[in-house]
């Protein structure tokens, strides 16, 4: 169960196009996984991540991608310095996520700190379920221009809940990005009212998958919860700078997407 040890990979080395910053990520975690090439599309990669999401209901392990990384590598790399393990990450797993999603909006409208701008509830900022620019239709698997899709590696996390996730693939802890049994608390929240489930991590962002988008009437508060968990989602995300789009996505998409800065 422990971070950072080496474990066995899925399929030989020779079966993939591979490269020593994907197999040093899939090492450094030490979960079986597979490396899908370049060569896979969009549509391959995500039909072996389905494949991987039934087996894991029978064989206990929850699937995840990640896309090739060197700064979640060197991050991984700092943590197993530093000692962190994920049975001592799992215990700190506790609370509420929604009062912690509570707490983080009121910090965000009324901040006790008084060099902090409070971010003002006007019109203009809440804005109307309207389309944007950004609607979440696909995770993001290709590289910066996205011509090309990256190599990927699928991991199977042994775990049966998809809410630690964050744990057992960490990150942040940084900025304003929360620390990973935060994540998991949030996410455990979000997974046992809407199902939701981490399905891609890279360094700075975390995808959630949900069986079906909310219901038109929830997501203008669920979009607010997304804020408080993620301003960049709406600062830096979206077209408008409006919780309405988030709102919008919400209502339409499968896909949640947050990234910090």
């Amino acid at each position: 169960m422990g971070l950072f040890r080496f474990g066995k990979k899925k399929q030989e080395q020779e079966e993939f196009s591979t490269n020593t910053l994907v197999q040093s990520m899939g090492d450094k975690l030490g979960y079986p996984y597979q490396v899908l090439s370049q060569d896979f599309t969009y549509d391959q990669v995500m039909k072996e991540y389905e494949k991987a999401v039934e087996r894991g209901q029978r064989e206990g392990f929850v699937p995840v991608l990640l896309p090739e990384d060197e700064y979640l590598d060197e991050f991984f790399e700092i943590l197993r310095e530093d000692g962190y393990t994920v049975e001592e990450a799992c215990k700190q797993i506790g609370g509420n996520g929604e009062e912690i999603l509570i707490k983080r909006w009121k910090e965000i409208v009324e901040p006790e700190e008084e060099e902090t701008e409070a971010v003002e509830l006007t019109p203009e900022f809440i804005g109307e379920l309207i389309g944007g620019d950004m609607l979440e239709e696909c995770f993001s698997l290709y590289d910066g221009n996205r011509k090309e899709m990256k190599r990927v590696l699928l991991l199977e996390v042994p775990t049966k809940n998809p809410w630690e996730i964050p744990v057992y693939v960490p990150f942040g802890g940084w900025n304003d990005c929360p620390l990973p049994e935060e994540m998991a608390t949030v996410c455990r929240y979000w997974y046992e009212k809407y199902g939701a489930v981490p399905a891609v991590i890279t360094h700075d962002e975390l995808y959630l998958f949900v069986p079906n988008p909310v219901p038109e009437g929830e997501a203008m508060e669920l979009a607010k919860q997304h804020y408080a968990f993620c301003c960049d989602r709406v600062d830096q995300c979206t077209g408008s700078g409006t919780l309405g789009e988030v709102a919008d996505s919400l209502r339409k998409s499968r896909i949640w997407y947050f990234w910090w800065d």
